[in-house]
């Protein structure tokens, strides 16, 4: 095998089928990883940004440039890991650590135990302000016309032809005006305030259904495994996913359609440095859009898959680069 292969600092190292680490730097005829040089003729393969070592591959301490005198013994602490020898390069992952690192009690039965996690989506209820009613009494006017009966006096004058008999009294020729009062009913409004009705104002608690959507995280285990025939030449490297579907990779004729099939709406959506980058959306003919969170969603085209597996998709730029693409925005 050519070693001429592209060796690029950030990739990822494994031996066997344990990770060692990612390149820190490339150095004359190898590479450093945790502080350990290796060379290019232990590497058997390169795929998917990752470098895969054969049996020989056990790194060694590099000379110090510093005019330090390095290291002779003891062990590096390596992030997630445990540590590794910097004598042999041979990494023990007997180490109590964080979340997912294998435990000396994990080991003790001759299994290795790697917790996979996931999130659950649960919802829960608390009271919130929903706004106001606002409840108002106006005054208005209205004419209203009542009927009443009135009584009043007339004069009414009538003249009479009587019989002839004597005058009585010596003033009977004198002009006098007599004067008749008159009397009559007149009309006198009052008002009264009434109460007509009431307005009654009562609350009811109305229950509705409702489907909360959020996105939630799992993690998947790939094991990537790689056999020696008698002769200790490599074979073709077998990968078995205990929790995932069989992984699909990109068929080396370049040809991207047949991802078309395989893509579903949810699925994770992993850059080439393993960070999130959102889930799928939507599913075209010849890319697929990406639901991204505090971010636009985005278009990515087919020609990028790295490889796909039934729990998610890779991508063959990082994370942190998507948005430098210039992949076409919804």
């Amino acid at each position: 095998m050519s070693r001429s292969m592209d060796i690029q600092e950030g990739m990822q190292v494994y031996g066997g089928d344990q990770l060692l680490g990612r390149v820190e730097s490339l150095h004359g005829d190898g590479f450093h990883v945790n502080g350990l040089h290796y060379t290019r003729d232990m590497v058997t393969r390169i795929e998917h940004n990752r470098i895969y070592l054969g049996d020989s591959g056990v790194g060694t301490t590099p000379a110090p440039t510093d005019g330090s005198l390095g290291m002779a013994s003891g062990s590096v602490e390596t992030t997630g890991m445990g540590t590794a020898d910097v004598t042999t390069g041979v990494r023990d992952t007997s180490v109590v650590g964080g979340a997912g690192m294998a435990r000396e009690d994990d080991l003790a039965d001759g299994a290795l135990r790697v917790p996979v996690a996931e999130e659950r989506l649960t919802v829960g209820k608390r009271a919130v302000d929903r706004g106001e009613v606002a409840i108002r009494k106006t005054l208005t006017e209205e004419e209203q016309t009542v009927p009443v009966t009135l009584t009043h006096e007339e004069i009414r004058v009538e003249e009479r032809a009587i019989t002839d008999r004597p005058a009585i009294g010596t003033d009977l020729f004198q002009e006098e005006t007599i004067r008749v009062a008159l009397r009559g009913e007149e009309a006198v409004v009052a008002k009264e305030t009434v109460i007509t009705g009431e307005v009654v104002i009562e609350k009811d608690a109305v229950s509705e259904e409702r489907q909360i959507t959020d996105t939630v995280r799992k993690q998947r285990v790939d094991i990537d495994q790689t056999t020696r025939t008698a002769s200790g030449a490599a074979s073709i490297p077998t990968t078995t996913a205990p929790v995932t579907d069989t992984s699909a990779t990109l068929a080396s004729t370049g040809t991207t359609t047949a991802y078309g099939s395989q893509l579903r709406e949810s699925m994770l959506v992993l850059g080439a440095d393993n960070e999130r980058i959102g889930v799928v959306k939507e599913v075209r003919t010849n890319d697929f859009l990406v639901d991204r969170r505090l971010a636009r969603d985005v278009y990515v085209p087919f020609s990028a898959i790295q490889s796909v597996t039934g729990a998610g998709i890779m991508v063959t730029v990082n994370a942190g680069d998507v948005n430098d693409q210039g992949w076409p925005n919804p």
